[in-house]
């Protein structure tokens, strides 16, 4: 009978069991990562397009809120009696809104200032964003007003007049909305045909 006896070699130990190696876990670690990613990239997505949906619906809000201003201030002197275009009557002319020198009109500054129809001009203005002139926004409990050291907003406004034809009064209104998310500027302009009807 022959036995025989295996000798272990110094350098070999047996291990009870088995773990993990480098390469294992960094695979496990970037496949984690990429499925925890993809979920967080959607999430900022989302949010990003949420805050820019909302703050679109602003603007245009803002727009709106000045060119119905404008346009109840044209009905109002549409047939006043000293006989004067509905452009140039009333406490402030409006055909030196321009797009060179921009105004803006707020009903609320109107009823704080509690005078004809508050017209704001915004040529001495330093607009942020790329425009002739702009008139910052701020944000008070109901509404947005001119009023600087209240609360400041991302928002500018103003409009601008073009004359369409001189004989009948006729021009085109554009109110614009500008705003910047991060470094991204947006506009939103609203343009409408006014006409005097007196002429």
């Amino acid at each position: 009978m022959i036995n025989f006896k295996l000798k272990k070699h110094p350098g070999i130990r047996r291990q009870s069991g088995r773990g993990f190696t480098i390469v294992e876990t960094l695979v496990a670690i970037t496949v984690l990562m990429i499925a925890i990613a993809g979920p967080l990239v959607v999430a900022s997505k989302g949010l990003t397009a949420a805050i820019y949906a909302r703050d679109q619906m602003t603007a245009t809000f803002l727009a709106q809120e000045s060119m119905e201003f404008i346009k109840n201030f044209r009905d109002n002197h549409l047939h006043s009696p000293d006989g004067n275009p509905w452009l140039t009557d009333g406490s402030f002319d409006l055909t030196r809104c321009t797009q060179a020198s921009a105004c803006d009109a707020s009903p609320l500054d109107k009823a704080i200032n509690n005078n004809d129809g508050f017209f704001y001009p915004c040529s001495s203005q330093s607009a942020p964003l790329s425009l002739a002139s702009a008139c910052p926004l701020y944000s008070v409990a109901n509404g947005y007003v001119h009023e600087p050291g209240t609360s400041a907003t991302p928002f500018y406004r103003h409009f601008y007049l073009v004359t369409v034809n001189n004989n009948i009064g006729e021009v085109t209104l554009h109110v614009v909305v500008d705003w910047k998310e991060g470094t991204i500027p947006y506009q939103i302009d609203l343009a409408s045909e006014l006409v005097d009807t007196t002429r």
